[in-house]
């Protein structure tokens, strides 16, 4: 047999693998994004059921599940450098938001202001952290 005809059936078979593997990666990607879209619609599902658009309770309601999830998922799930650092992070955000739901004073208007405070601290830290949160 001619060698330049083996090389052409070795180079035909190598893509014949290649895509085999490259069609396998897709669908154990889709696999796992249909797995993570329905854990993802019970996880979120009293948040959402409970929003209101005219309410910013409800914004902050997803807020806080979001960081409980990466608090429960940076550390253990994640793969970079720094997740430790991302997750603590987040355990900081939820803190303050937990300290902005509890100021509730009898003045309304110091407390009214307390939380005004508050509210922007914890956007302004949001704000500086939120590339971490990106993968």
């Amino acid at each position: 047999m001619n060698p330049n005809y083996m090389k052409k059936i070795n180079e035909i078979l190598e893509d014949i693998k290649f895509n085999l593997e490259y069609k396998y990666k897709q669908i154990r990607s889709f696999i796992h994004s249909i797995r993570n879209g329905i854990r993802n619609v019970f996880y979120f599902f009293p948040v959402i059921w409970k929003y209101r658009w005219w309410d910013f309770e409800f914004f902050l309601d997803i807020i806080e599940h979001t960081l409980k999830d990466y608090t429960n998922h940076y550390g253990k799930d994640s793969h970079f450098l720094g997740d430790e650092f991302v997750r603590k992070r987040a355990c900081v955000l939820l803190k303050m938001l937990e300290k902005y739901r509890e100021c509730h004073d009898w003045d309304f208007k110091k407390s009214n202001d307390e939380k005004k405070q508050l509210r922007r601290k914890f956007f302004i830290q949001l704000s500086n952290n939120i590339e971490r949160f990106w993968d």
